[in-house]
């Protein structure tokens, strides 16, 4: 039975975590708040009502609980009656002192609901398994099911059980289910889920089962049952913690009931961003570098010149691609299996009166705006060697320099370097050479226009700061897996040395798979400053150790605190361990060696999810959630058979409908998972997107679908326990597109800016709001609402409430130039009014729109 002496005081632990999780309340007594209580002191008598419990089978009382003897269906519960909880669908509280003694199939703690279509049910077990648990919701024989929430529930262990029901005001309900340990009151596992379109007033006449289900297969508990109470009003964890300190006979004078909503201001981590060194994301994208392959990675072309260049001048030249003489360097040895990392051009001329040198075309250069050339040369020999710096369009040089040089020998660089400005946009071509008899080596070569902020494009972290991001993941991506953080302490950019992209073969289309290494670690600590970004690091754990992780931690000096575990570790594609075991033991010293650097950092374990199975959350996500409570979930929408089609209006509206259906499968795909997981368990939403979103012109259909699927992390973000989200990736993979001389905010990007409007605010309690819509009401007391018709020739109609509010402060409607590929939103005022208390709005066909209303 269940011990009547409990513990008078909490730890401070249990007491911070109860602090934390209630917020508002109000205070209310006890005889008022209590709907219904049952002591099973003798009888089966509702104290608060006076009715009397009905008894199934052979439910016996003890001189103070409930005795189940547990058994098939109907081998003994009780009938508490019908319509216990309110039937207005209002906040309750169902709180009981309970004892599993014995398993049977799908045993019930409760049961409460109409038949087998429409309840509310949780079970001591899954099926008949030990140490598994389940909590369903039934609307309409639609199920919602978790599994293993809060088991695992001890034989002969008394355990305090609570479920609160929270009406948020707009159709829908957040359940939060605790398991307490009866003796300390700790919280020992629980889990929260919000039932979008399900009230307890969906229910019609339910009836509340103790240890008996409405389903006939089902068995009945073995349990005892102490106490169980039901309260008007959610009560606060403080309330709760409280009641189990007292025990299950003492009843409080007065009871603490909430009076936040469970629905919270919507994050701005719904606005992260990944920056990977793949594909054009950097190099012709964030990066101001115009140069490719600067310095000279990689194998040569037969001539003897490295990848990207050409050589010109007099036929009388010789050309090497020197691999053991080099400027850059890496900041400490790798056991990376990496290779033609470090190199130099050699230039030999053997024309007294001639020219002979290297060139790269393609140079992309902004009339009016200066821009700075540089190169990086020896002579190897202290012999004067004249040395060009040129730029041409066609045979017209722009600009051009000589210079002298002369170096000691072997290791002693020089730098030269000049500044210029092209009068209108010019695709250019740059030359280094060697005049004369002569022979020079060059290291590196640059070209940036000189509004660059260490190293990368004004405009582009402009635009990143435009479309709201509020977290960047960095390095990768998979890209982490190929990045040696040391190299990017190295101050000067011209010496750190480039990086093979080994497993990133995306990457060769557009780096030749190397990356310069031109940013680094303290380049985006500079940009996450500038933006107002959160810094969010991912290791590279398959090929570093525990304490160059942790150096790494010491190295940011505390302006680091979201970290990644790897990325993407499981799938064949990253090098390190395959399995979650494997993976588990690798990474664990490493947050273990970094948390002890600083014990506040918040980091989140990889891993192939949502692949991976049962496996991978026992013996990765479970195994590392002491030092790492939040995993990684990535998910890419793709179609077969729908191949981007835009040459008629029926194909093109095919591929609308299809692009909006996927969305919805990542919702449910997202639903499913989280229904797997524990509670502690957080999610990092750390990758989505379109695949191969990098390999397309932009496009309307992007913009649409970036809509919808920020609607539904809106609407779902806590029901999901998502803790960061960042799409993948924003710069020239369709959110921001970046040529040489200008870079604008695509279809996608444009949907990002105006959701991010959301930000702050607290959605808002609309009954019946369109699925294409959503609400949120600011701490101004404004209301912003966002919208859109993924139809491509029907218009939609929308008509909001104001509830008060009639003043248009902003409206703007995005309208697209086109649907076919390419196309792009033009930036319009918006076209809605306010009548009668109603914001209406009629939205052309693949609109986006949005709406800040004040009183």
């Amino acid at each position: 039975m269940m011990k009547k002496e409990m513990l008078k005081k909490f730890g401070a632990a249990c007491a911070a975590l109860v602090a934390a999780t209630s917020f508002g309340a109000a205070e209310r007594t006890a005889s008022d708040a209590l709907a219904h209580r049952w002591s099973f002191t003798g009888n089966v008598k509702d104290s608060v009502t006076g009715v009397e419990a009905k008894s199934v089978g052979k439910a016996n009382l003890s001189a103070t609980a409930l005795v189940l003897p547990g058994g098939t269906h109907e081998a003994g519960h009780l009938d508490l009656g019908r319509n216990i909880l309110p039937a207005d669908g209002s906040d309750v509280t169902i709180e009981l002192w309970a004892t599993l003694r014995s398993v049977h199939f799908w045993a019930r703690v409760f049961d409460y609901g109409s038949d087998d279509k429409n309840y509310f049910t949780m079970a001591w077990s899954e099926s008949a398994k030990p140490d598994t648990d389940g909590i369903e919701m039934c609307c309409n024989g639609t199920k919602y099911s978790v599994l293993n929430m809060l088991c695992p529930y001890m034989k002969d262990t008394p355990c305090h059980i609570s479920v609160t029901f929270v009406n948020n005001g707009n159709g829908s309900t957040t359940m939060r289910a605790m398991r307490r340990n009866a003796k300390t009151g700790k919280i020992e596992r629980e889990h929260r889920q919000v039932y979008s379109g399900w009230t307890l007033a969906s229910l019609v006449n339910p009836r509340f089962l103790l240890g008996g289900s409405q389903y006939a297969c089902d068995g009945d508990a073995g349990a005892d049952y102490d106490e169980v109470r039901v309260w008007k009003g959610a009560l606060t964890d403080e309330q709760l913690a409280a009641n189990v300190q007292a025990g299950p006979d003492a009843l409080p004078a007065k009871v603490s009931v909430s009076t936040d909503r469970a629905l919270k201001p919507i994050p701005a981590f719904i606005f992260g961003q990944n920056i990977e060194h793949t594909r054009s994301a950097l190099q012709g994208g964030l990066s101001a570098q115009l140069v490719r392959n600067r310095k000279f990675a990689g194998k040569p072309s037969r001539a003897g010149v490295a990848m990207l260049w050409e050589p010109y001048g007099s036929k009388k030249a010789f050309y090497h691609q020197a691999q053991g003489l080099s400027v850059t360097r890496h900041a400490a040895r790798s056991r990376m299996p990496r290779g033609n990392e470090r190199g130099s051009q050699v230039i030999g001329c053997l024309d007294e009166n001639g020219e002979a040198g290297i060139r790269q075309g393609g140079i992309g250069l902004r009339g009016g705006v200066a821009h700075n050339f540089r190169a990086v040369v020896s002579t190897l020999q202290p012999v004067d060697t004249p040395i060009v710096l040129r730029v041409k369009s066609g045979k017209k040089v722009l600009a051009e320099r000589e210079f002298t040089v002369n170096t000691k020998g072997r290791g002693d660089w020089k730098r030269i370097a000049f500044d210029f400005t092209v009068e209108k946009d010019v695709t250019a071509e740059i030359s280094v050479g060697v005049k004369g008899r002569k022979y020079a080596v060059v290291g590196a070569v640059s070209v940036m226009p000189a509004d660059n902020f260490r190293g990368m494009r004004a405009d582009v972290i402009e635009n990143l700061r435009e479309i709201g991001t509020s977290i960047v993941r960095w390095p990768g991506g998979n890209f982490a897996g190929e990045y040696r953080w040391r190299d990017g302490l190295i101050p000067d950019p011209d010496e750190r040395a480039p990086l093979q992209s080994y497993t990133e073969i995306e990457s060769q289309p557009h780096g030749l798979g190397y990356d310069q290494n031109d940013i680094g670690m303290e380049d985006i600590l500079a940009l996450c400053e500038r933006i107002g970004a959160r810094p969010f690091f991912t290791l590279n754990a398959a090929w570093e150790s525990p304490q160059d992780s942790a150096d790494w931690v010491k190295a940011c000096k505390g302006r680091v605190k979201l970290w990644s575990l790897g990325n993407e570790m499981g799938y064949g594609h990253m090098e390190g361990p395959k399995g979650a075991k494997g993976y588990t033991d690798m990474v664990r010293p490493h947050a273990e060696a970094m948390l002890k650097v600083d014990p506040t950092l918040a980091i989140t374990a990889s891993g192939p999810y949502p692949g991976g199975g049962e496996d991978w959350i026992k013996n990765s996500a479970l195994a590392l959630n002491a030092v790492a409570p939040v995993i990684s979930y990535h998910r890419y929408d793709a179609w077969d058979g729908c191949l981007f089609d835009y040459t008629t209006s029926e194909s093109t509206a095919k591929l609308f409908d299809v692009v909006s259906k996927s969305a919805e499968r990542a919702e449910a795909a997202l639903t499913n998972f989280r229904s797997r997981l524990p509670w502690n368990v957080g999610i990092s939403y750390d990758e989505w997107n379109i695949w191969y979103m990098w390999y397309r012109k932009e496009a309307i259909v992007e913009g649409l679908y970036a809509a919808k699927m920020l609607t539904q992390m809106m609407r779902n973000w806590e029901a999901w326990g998502l803790r960061y989200v960042c799409y993948f990736q924003p710069i020239n993979e369709q959110a921001i597109t970046v040529s040489p001389f200008e870079s604008h905010i695509t279809s996608l990007g444009e949907a990002m800016r105006l959701w991010k409007g959301h930000v702050g605010g607290v959605p808002s309690a609309i009954p019946g709001l369109p699925k294409n819509a959503f609400a949120t009401d600011a701490p101004d007391g404004s209301r912003y609402v966002t919208f859109y018709n993924f139809s491509t020739v029907e218009p939609c109609t929308f008509r909001i409430p104001t509830d008060g509010r009639g003043k248009i402060v902003a409206a703007e409607t995005l309208v697209p130039n086109g649907l076919e590929s390419g196309c792009r939103f033009a930036r319009k005022p918006g076209t809605g009014k306010v009548v009668d208390g109603f914001y209406e709005l009629t939205l052309g066909p693949a609109n986006l729109a949005s709406v800040r209303i004040a009183r």
